[in-house]
């Protein structure tokens, strides 16, 4: 998905002028879902101003907050069948991607949302994973970089020698990744690990970030952060309905991508923003970090990772590539 993304001149005016401004009916009305909280989702409500902004009123979006209209994992045959006509979601809520651990992020892949970025607009990954939503019946308009994923958990973490102690909440990839490394690893759903912390089922959890374990009350139970990230950030995608993008004029396509482009960005700030935060507050005091030869092992088992899934497809083995070629860019892979 090689592209520039460009305002131009008549969309800027329209963007700088049309605050406030009252337009007729709207020529396009889409209910866009998301799958996270009404209280995470400004970034989206933020998108759906500026694309009625842009659009002179000829679109309206009406944003809906995870599970309101339908669960998360029935969010993209709904984009697909037109109930919805645009969404944000994770690639792993949907069975019929099956990419989806390379899209999301394997684990010590990129480290931040510029390296992702490279690799989604210069590198070809992006069109690659347009392909992929394409065949899933629905057309792709970019990433969304979301939280960090890391590490919370009872007693301080510094190393591997302290994890292999503990049984950790981890899922896909990563549980595999830690389980090659010694670290018994269990999957529960989120609703259930803060009973599991709190009654020593488990010692800690790979979910989210420091903003999402504070906000789910995790230091109560869990007051420690490993602020080494296990990948960052991990990657949701927007999606919208066939036959509504090909009905769409070319101008208000341009609008839709641009507005959709500026909440990738405004919601990762958002998300990072929030992620040091906590780690001031919540964890202030309680941080740690692996030193440089865990995080060479951990990278070094990640790759077993990596190989199996470019085994699911043709595609899939293309996608391992080009993220490989980016760590080889950034030095951290031979």
């Amino acid at each position: 998905m090689k592209k520039t993304i460009v305002f131009s001149l008549s969309v800027m005016m329209l963007l700088i002028l049309g605050t406030g401004t009252s337009w007729g009916k709207a020529e396009f009305d889409i209910k866009f879902s998301t799958y996270i909280s009404p209280n995470m989702a400004e970034s989206f409500r933020n998108m759906a101003k500026n694309i009625e902004t842009m659009s002179a009123g000829r679109i309206k979006v009406t944003v809906f907050a995870g599970g309101e209209l339908v669960s998360s994992s029935d969010v993209l045959k709904a984009v697909r069948a037109g109930t919805l006509q645009m969404a944000m979601g994770s690639p792993y809520h949907y069975e019929e991607m099956k990419t989806a651990g390379i899209e999301a992020g394997m684990p010590m892949t990129w480290a931040n949302a510029v390296e992702a970025e490279v690799l989604w607009e210069n590198m070809g990954f992006g069109e690659m994973v347009s392909q992929a939503y394409d065949g899933a019946g629905v057309h792709y308009l970019g990433p969304i970089w979301a939280a960090p994923y890391a590490i919370t958990t009872k007693s301080p973490v510094s190393g591997l020698a302290d994890l292999q102690k503990m049984k950790l909440r981890a899922t896909s990839g990563p549980a595999k990744m830690f389980k090659k490394l010694g670290v018994t690893t269990v999957y529960m759903k989120p609703e259930e690990m803060y009973l599991a912390l709190s009654t020593g089922q488990i010692d800690g959890v790979l979910y989210g970030g420091a903003a999402e374990y504070a906000e789910m009350s995790f230091q109560e139970v869990a007051p420690y952060y490993c602020s080494t990230y296990i990948l960052n950030p991990i990657t949701d995608a927007i999606f919208i309905n066939k036959k509504l993008w090909e009905r769409l004029p070319e101008d208000l396509k341009e609008v839709i991508k641009a507005a959709a482009y500026k909440a990738r960005w405004e919601y990762y700030t958002w998300a990072m923003g929030e992620e040091f935060k906590a780690q001031d507050t919540v964890y202030k005091g309680k941080i740690t970090a692996f030193g440089a030869d865990d995080v060479a092992k951990l990278t070094e088992a990640a790759q077993e990772i990596w190989e199996a899934e470019a085994k699911a497809s043709p595609l899939a083995a293309q996608m391992v590539d080009k993220v490989k070629a980016l760590l080889r860019s950034v030095g951290r892979l031979k």
